[in-house]
């Protein structure tokens, strides 16, 4: 099979490329809506991912929300001093494990983030009267889908 560029066809042009671009512009569009909505009550979008993943899961260690947040760990524990001293959040060493630390938020941390949930939240509902039920359940099962296949099946050019 020839490669795209090597054919007439453009990658534009290419049904499979046009849709990944479409789904990665929208999604650049949504961070850029909710960036600029989250600026409203004083967060940035690291910030907030930071909250929201800890409000979510409490107690994760400093590695495990690094993954979970797909950063790199230096940019975490870069950040999260900067999340501690806002008192947002506390980092505690972990009992089995010295070295270890463990990530949680402060009730000024939870508000925070969950004013950050509120408007996201809010973002998604009016961004999805763009579609219908069947169309948002077949974008979730399709990115799921994406998501894992990557997974299991690491890129290598």
């Amino acid at each position: 099979m020839k490669e795209p560029l090597d054919s007439a066809l453009l990658p534009w042009e290419l049904p499979r490329f046009s849709n990944w671009v479409s789904a990665w512009r929208a999604n650049q569009t949504i961070r850029k809506s909710l960036s600029e909505a989250l600026l409203e009550i004083d967060l940035d979008m690291p910030s907030y991912d930071v909250l929201a993943a800890t409000f979510r899961y409490p107690g994760m260690t400093q590695s495990d929300l690094a993954d979970l947040l797909v950063v790199g760990r230096s940019n975490l524990s870069m950040l999260l001093p900067e999340l501690e001293q806002r008192g947002w959040l506390k980092r505690l060493p972990d009992e089995n494990d010295k070295r270890v630390r463990l990530v949680y938020l402060t009730e000024q941390g939870e508000a925070q983030a969950k004013a950050g949930l509120k408007l996201q939240v809010k973002l998604v509902e009016h961004l999805m009267e763009a579609v219908t039920e069947t169309e948002c359940d077949a974008i979730g099962k399709s990115m799921h889908k994406i998501t894992d296949y990557l997974k299991q099946h690491p890129f290598e050019p």
